[in-house]
């Protein structure tokens, strides 16, 4: 026999003796059972649909806090994005000015480099010339204390002055081919050339008063202000532009 036979059967037997129960009792003591019994099941149902009430409210309440808390991660996700942005503009500035720094850093350098170049330079050439007049006023000691002669003194004064001057075209050449070369600062560009405009090879136009043009061999430009009828303002030399 399965179990379903079997509760089959015993649900059969419970209504048998309900039924058997209800027929022992008089009307009035059936309508008291059944107002009991009434009054039992709606306080059972509405227990039921309290306990069920309060289980969806406490459901209800967890959603809630799950969207709320959902809404917060939503915009603590998009403050935090907008602040990652913040930080990356802020990189991005900052790697943009740090480039800007060094170039400037790197032409001071190279200006400063040039300039102490310069000065060394400088420095080079006052003591050359230095010991070159050092070296014509002991000549010129000698010489006026009788020990030199006067064509050998001025041997040496042209000698040391060409000296001076070789030493300072010397420098100047090497500071502007190689030197200044180097140095964005420093840099010279070639000017570029005026174009080079040929004159008419035809010459100046030649106003004509009739309005017959006149036949000619070949045509130059300037003879177009001749084919314009009369009071044609003369073009000027060089019309036409290079042949």
């Amino acid at each position: 026999m399965s179990l379903s036979t079997r509760i089959n059967e015993a649900q059969q037997a419970a209504d048998l003796e309900m039924t058997a129960f209800l027929a022992q009792m008089s009307d009035s003591e059936r309508g008291a059972y059944a107002g009991e019994n009434v009054g039992k099941a709606l306080d059972r149902i509405r227990s039921i649909k309290q306990d069920r009430f309060n289980y969806l409210s406490e459901d209800m309440r967890g959603a809630d806090n799950n969207v709320t808390s959902t809404a917060y991660y939503i915009s603590r996700t998009g403050d935090l994005m907008n602040l990652t942005g913040d930080i990356d503009s802020v990189a991005v500035k900052q790697l943009t000015t740090s480039d800007i720094n060094s170039d400037l850093i790197a032409r001071q350098n190279e200006i400063n480099e040039w300039s102490n170049e310069n000065k060394l330079d400088t420095l080079f050439f006052l003591q050359i010339l230095f010991l070159c007049l050092t070296f014509i006023a002991s000549m010129v000691y000698l010489q006026s204390r009788g020990l030199i002669s006067s064509y050998l003194l001025n041997l040496f004064i042209v000698l040391a002055a060409v000296f001076a001057v070789f030493v300072l075209v010397n420098r100047a050449r090497f500071t502007a081919v190689r030197r200044d070369s180097r140095y964005w600062h420093k840099l010279r560009f070639n000017s570029a050339e005026a174009p080079n405009i040929k004159d008419d090879k035809c010459g100046p136009a030649v106003v004509v008063p009739t309005k017959k043009a006149k036949k000619k061999k070949s045509a130059c430009p300037s003879d177009i202000a001749s084919l314009l009828g009369d009071d044609v303002a003369e073009l000027p030399v060089g019309w036409g532009g290079s042949s």
